[in-house]
C-alpha cells in the first residue's frame, strides 16, 4: 500500500516537474515510470515475504505470552481467594441488618445559633440573602 501511494505521488510530481520546466512530458510517459516503479515494488514485496512471515511469528508470539500471563493472573488471583476466604463462598450469604438504635431525643441547648448555622447554608446554596430566607419548623430526620 505504501509503495502505491508513492508511486501515485510520484506520478503527480514528475507531471508538475515537466509544467515547471516547460518540458513535454504526455501522460503515458508519466504513466510508464509509475507502473515500472511498481513492478519493481512488486518484486521486492514477493521477496520480502519471508521477513514479513517472521514479523508475524514473533507478533503472534507477543501477543500469546501476553494473554498467557493474564490467565495466570487470574489464576493466581482465584486461588488467593480461595485460600483466604477459607474455602468458604461468602456471595452467597445473606447480609444481617445491624441493630438500630433506640431514637434519643434531646433538647437542643443554643436552638438560635442552629437556625442561624442552618439558616446560613440554606444561604450560600441557594445563592440568596439570608434575610431572604425564614424558616418556620426544624425536624430531624
Amino acid at each position: 500500500m505504501l509503495n502505491l501511494l508513492n508511486a501515485v505521488s510520484r506520478f503527480f510530481l514528475t507531471a508538475s516537474d515537466s509544467v515547471v520546466s516547460g518540458d513535454i512530458v504526455t501522460g503515458t510517459d508519466a504513466i510508464e515510470n509509475v507502473v515500472s516503479d511498481s513492478v519493481v515494488s512488486a518484486s521486492q514485496l514477493v521477496e520480502n515475504a519471508g521477513d514479513k512471515a517472521n514479523n508475524l511469528f514473533v507478533v503472534l508470539l507477543g501477543v500469546g505470552t501476553v494473554f498467557a500471563g493474564l490467565i495466570a493472573l487470574i489464576i493466581i488471583c482465584k486461588l488467593m481467594g480461595l485460600f483466604f476466604a477459607g474455602g468458604k463462598n461468602t456471595a452467597n450469604e445473606p447480609v444481617k441488618a445491624a441493630p438500630v438504635a433506640a431514637e434519643v431525643v434531646e433538647d437542643i441547648p443554643d436552638r438560635q445559633e442552629m437556625v442561624a448555622a442552618i439558616s446560613a447554608v440554606l444561604a450560600e446554596e441557594l445563592g440568596t440573602d439570608v434575610s431572604a430566607i425564614r424558616i418556620h419548623s426544624i425536624n430531624r430526620v
